[in-house]
């Protein structure tokens, strides 16, 4: 379990001298001086509570233990005495995401903002990576699907009628674990190079929800804008192909490209952690997505924008919220006012609908909603509009935040590695 840091009020609470310590205590036990107790607090490594302004902050004696037994309170994270392996508790420090009122922020660059200002994708992916930003960042050459899907499908005896998009994804990035140049991308230093195969190779896999339930890979010796992961994302899907299409898809990729610690990048981090290379690490991601609950929004929320009748949508809708339990592609518990990023998405919907009709019946449905059932919708509502106003094929919302996602979990890969040291969640034993 990753813990952030907590400082939890609890006024006029008792000293518990099972449970807590004093700031006085914490640092004599660990030999620190109290700046340095406040910095592991700030860490995570340590849990504090509030009492009243007067006795300050008191420290949970079992994170104190657990300091002093394992010696961090002298390392400070450094190389255990032998030469042991240098292990991490389960606290994720990065510098790729932060999440605010506004939505994420990456290396400090509001999502919205690069979205509102049309950045690419590829722009946005390469920042997450390295950390700078390139105003003008050049067109990733042209990269060729590592293998013809349709006969990996095939082998794999998929069921194209039926198309899970996360296995076929699982698939493709199989193919390139398996090629030659699949191998050590950190001692071969081509990670980059490999990231980029990656996300250009994607979006060929979207041919599988389109009529044609085959790949469909873009003709590599274009140029230009025409290899970008949105343009090719229309071009597998077999939409129609338009500068404001591509616009909007790169908008929303843009806006999904990482949401900091979700379980899918702990697992790439954890296999990151452990030595594996970049696939195998995007591999482990995609096994935890494959049953994640904002890949499964998508698909109920899509399930219920299907009905034809509004009526019956907001009877749905409505059971749904007085069950108290919570409710797919509504509600981020991050965004109590609401997601900015799926305000963003419905209007641009609305703007660029194929259909503005239906679009504007479904957005204002969600209108309503929002009004009459506080139920606000979530991100994955507003890719979902997105895609049903540019006449996207079925499911393909989830595929998007998947390709998407992709680049937020290459990046912490790169970060877990620079970190050098293995994530190991520790257990504590229980006598049955």
């Amino acid at each position: 379990m990753i813990r952030k840091p907590s400082r939890t009020t609890a006024a006029g609470r008792a000293h518990d001298a099972k449970s807590f310590l004093s700031a006085k205590e914490a640092a004599h036990l660990l030999r620190i001086k109290p700046q340095t107790l406040y910095a592991y607090v700030s860490r995570g490594w340590i849990h504090s509570i509030g009492q009243d302004k007067r006795h300050g902050f008191l420290y949970s004696r079992e994170d104190v233990e657990r300091l002093r037994a394992r010696g961090h309170a002298k390392a400070e994270g450094g190389l255990y005495k032998g030469g042991a392996p240098r292990w991490s508790e389960p606290i994720v420090q990065t510098s790729i995401t932060t999440i605010t009122p506004a939505g994420p922020a990456y290396r400090g660059h509001a999502a919205l903002d690069l979205a509102r200002h049309k950045h690419s994708f590829e722009s946005v992916a390469e920042l997450l990576w390295s950390g700078a930003w390139m105003e003008e960042q050049g067109a990733w050459p042209g990269i060729a699907a590592a293998v013809a899907m349709d006969k990996l499908v095939a082998s794999a005896e998929v069921d194209a009628s039926q198309p899970d998009i996360v296995k076929l994804f699982s698939l493709f990035v199989t193919s390139l674990v398996a090629r030659p140049s699949g191998g050590d991308d950190l001692r071969d230093g081509n990670t980059v190079i490999a990231a980029r195969a990656l996300l250009m190779g994607l979006p060929a896999c979207m041919g599988f929800l389109a009529r044609s339930r085959k790949s469909i890979a873009p003709d590599v010796s274009a140029s230009g804008n025409e290899l970008a992961v949105a343009a090719r994302i229309v071009a597998g899907a077999g939409a129609r192909a338009s500068a404001e299409t591509t616009s909007a898809l790169n908008a929303a990729l843009v806006l999904l490209a990482d949401h900091e610690l979700t379980p899918q990048t702990v697992a790439a981090r954890l296999a990151a952690s452990s030595g594996a290379n970049l696939y195998f690490c995007i591999l482990s991601a995609l096994s935890v997505h494959s049953g994640s609950r904002i890949r499964r929004a998508c698909d109920k929320v899509e399930d219920l924008l299907a009905t034809a009748r509004a009526s019956t949508r907001h009877d749905r809708l409505a059971e749904m919220a007085r069950s108290g339990s919570a409710i797919p592609g509504f509600n981020h518990p991050l965004y109590p006012n609401g997601d900015p990023r799926a305000e963003y998405l419905l209007a641009v919907a609305r703007s660029q609908s194929i259909n503005p009709d239906r679009t504007i019946d479904i957005v204002t449905f969600l209108e309503e909603a929002a009004q009459e059932l506080k139920v606000r919708p979530s991100v994955e509502t507003g890719l979902v509009v997105l895609c049903h106003a540019l006449q996207l094929p079925y499911r393909s919302a989830g595929a998007i935040l998947t390709i998407a996602r992709c680049a937020g979990w290459i990046a912490h890969v790169m970060e877990q590695r620079l970190a050098g040291i293995m994530l190991r969640p520790r257990a504590r034993y229980l006598v049955s």
